[in-house]
């Protein structure tokens, strides 16, 4: 049995079935993109992370009691192929800039600098597409597009790399919430939606959930999709 997704088919064209994406980090964001993903249906996806579910990760991640000391991309993987009928591979392992690529669409969802480089030139060297980072606070966060042609949001998003390789850090009580996981995950959803479409999709986004604001910014091209 699949989903029904007749209620989203003048949305999302046939081709997002054949869709395949590649997430690396499956915490906050990356667990609910996978599943956002699923639920508008992308027809294979590939996640990467090597940490297990512990008792903090909860309450603003996708898993559930259950999941405690499985490792997350099992977790989610197996949830996801039972409740929704994607094709789901769970990679247990740290991404590396030589790991492999066989995707549409990579997304970063990592909270290192030096880990969300090594997936941008892996990214770079592949024959994916689209590559996608998400990088959140608490209350707060952007998502990146950057299409591996277009040179020009290429050289914008290594600017937006810390110049002391670490940016802003919020204190360990207040990294993350599940709103502002949800957001991020919905903003890289719609984005993708846009991109699917061929429609236009902004260069960054950024989310402000303490004042109910988001804001696009640089050129909103149209973006080929595959």
């Amino acid at each position: 049995m699949t989903l029904d997704f007749v209620r989203q088919s003048d949305i999302l064209p046939s081709g997002v079935r054949t869709a395949s994406v590649t997430i690396v980090g499956c915490g906050a964001i990356g667990s609910h993109v996978a599943e956002c993903l699923a639920k508008i249906g992308v027809g294979q996806q590939t996640l990467w992370d090597d940490d297990s579910v512990e008792a903090h990760n909860l309450p603003n991640q996708g898993f559930r009691l259950q999941d405690m000391g499985e490792k997350k991309v099992q977790a989610v993987c197996k949830r996801l192929a039972a409740d929704c009928g994607t094709t789901m591979i769970p990679v247990v392992g740290r991404f590396d800039i030589d790991s492999p690529i066989d995707s549409h669409v990579v997304i970063s969802a990592v909270d290192s600098l030096p880990a969300r480089k090594e997936i941008f030139d892996a990214f770079l060297r592949s024959n994916a597409l689209m590559f996608v980072d998400g990088r959140m606070g608490a209350r707060f966060g952007s998502v990146f597009f950057v299409p591996r042609t277009d040179e020009d949001r290429i050289a914008a998003y290594r600017a937006s790399w810390p110049a002391d390789g670490v940016g802003h850090q919020e204190p360990c009580t207040a990294k993350a919430t599940v709103f502002c996981a949800y957001g991020l995950a919905a903003y890289i959803t719609a984005g993708l939606t846009c991109w699917f479409r061929d429609e236009a999709v902004p260069f960054e986004v950024s989310a402000d959930f303490s004042n109910f604001i988001a804001f696009p910014s640089g050129p909103a091209m149209s973006l080929k999709a595959a």
